[in-house]
């Protein structure tokens, strides 16, 4: 399971039972029609809305589109890599940012996306990649975002929450990054301060499935297998909440189950 990104490109989720790489069945690859197909007047303001709007292959299509015209628009490219990305389109993310890079050396945004797109296969190479752009700019709550997801890829945990909380000194009310810091917690073996941190979080009435998921963990860990299940039970039929509980149970640090639990 890999930590949340919610308010960003493409949300994160759980890094534990997936082994904190990008986990799920693959996006089907989307190719955009001509960019012709595309009418009125295209800018990147219209590819921003998209990708915020959870719609990135009309992104995608805005991108060819300018592209098409300006090959070397660093934005543009940048964009396309992010709709890329936010499609599971991996190898094509990577080639968009790294072309954004060429057209514009040290371009912030494309440094994140592409330290994004390698920890999905190469967590240590994501580090060095978010490190240096953490360096350069500290005050990136994204990249210090996303390297502390990288060193949690890594089972560097205690790091990993050095890094939310630098993240959070700048953001105190970032979600994601609250549930991050409560899930590396609970991996690291504090699952009672997890429990405490995600708890709210997970009865937000906004709250999503994955941070539901990942205050199971917290509990499952914590020797808390009834509780666990009932929280999973919201969103997953007995049999399957039983059984991501059971897994739970076996990642490290976990307590034993609690009298009368599974």
């Amino acid at each position: 399971m890999i930590p949340h990104r919610a308010r960003r490109v493409a949300p994160l989720a759980l890094l534990a039972v997936c082994g904190l790489a990008a986990c799920g069945t693959p996006s089907p690859r989307y190719d955009p029609p001509p960019a012709p197909a595309l009418n009125g007047q295209i800018t990147l303001n219209v590819a921003d809305t998209a990708l915020a709007g959870n719609a990135p292959a009309l992104a995608l299509r805005v991108t060819q589109a300018i592209l098409a015209k300006d090959p070397d628009n660093a934005d543009a490219l940048q964009r396309q890599g992010d709709a890329y990305f936010a499609l599971g389109q991996i190898a094509e993310a990577e080639v968009s940012y790294r072309r954004a890079l060429i057209a514009r050396p040290g371009q912030a945004a494309a440094q994140l996306g592409l330290g994004r797109v390698e920890l999905v296969r190469d967590p240590p190479a994501g580090a060095a990649t978010l490190a240096r752009l953490v360096a350069t700019d500290p005050g990136n709550v994204a990249a210090t975002d996303d390297l502390a997801i990288a060193r949690d890829l890594m089972g560097q945990h205690a790091q990993a929450q050095a890094l939310y909380r630098q993240a959070l000194q700048a953001a105190p009310a970032d979600v994601p990054t609250q549930v991050n810091l409560g899930l590396s917690l609970a991996l690291g073996g504090n699952s009672a301060e997890a429990i405490t941190l995600l708890a709210p979080l997970a009865a937000r009435p906004d709250a999503t499935s994955r941070m539901r998921a990942d205050y199971a963990v917290a509990l499952a860990i914590g020797g808390q297998a009834d509780a666990a299940t009932r929280v999973l039970r919201g969103d997953l039929s007995a049999d399957d909440a039983s059984q991501a509980v059971r897994g739970y149970q076996q990642l490290p640090y976990a307590a034993p189950t609690e009298t009368g639990g599974r």
